[in-house]
């Protein structure tokens, strides 16, 4: 059995300080607002910006099966190469059953296998769903 890497976003404060502190770098070197004295630690400095932003944009291939959400939406991703990008305020219903989640917004149906994820993620997985639908539904 597998276990699903979950990353919410809202709680995880480095990587929104991180985001912050590469773009605030890559617009302070391509406007060379810092300058030094040798123009090889622009480049350096710029590259480094780039590389730490490409570490969050890659964070999801690291994983086979990994969730990230918001309080907007969520992203899936289940043993696959793809993942799947669904808001919140769209979904109409949600269902868990035979370890197969059923996902259906605006009358079309997404269907996620979790036969060989741990029960206790698929639980999570659901939950998260399930609350965050809530304010939507009523």
């Amino acid at each position: 059995m597998q276990r699903i890497h979950f990353a919410n976003l809202k709680r995880n404060k480095f990587l929104g300080v991180l985001i912050l502190v590469s773009a605030l770098l890559a617009l302070a070197f391509v406007f060379e607002l810092i300058s030094f004295e040798n123009p090889k630690w622009n480049k350096y400095f710029l590259a480094l910006a780039y590389l730490s932003n490409a570490i969050f944009i890659s964070q999801m291939f690291w994983y086979k099966n990994y969730v990230q959400w918001s309080k907007r939406g969520i992203l899936i991703k289940v043993k696959s190469w793809s993942s799947k990008n669904l808001k919140f305020e769209d979904i109409t219903a949600i269902a868990l059953e035979n370890d197969i989640l059923k996902i259906t917004r605006h009358g079309d149906m997404e269907v996620f296998d979790m036969n060989h994820i741990v029960a206790e993620d698929r639980n999570k997985l659901f939950q998260i769903i399930q609350e965050h639908t809530k304010l939507v539904l009523k």
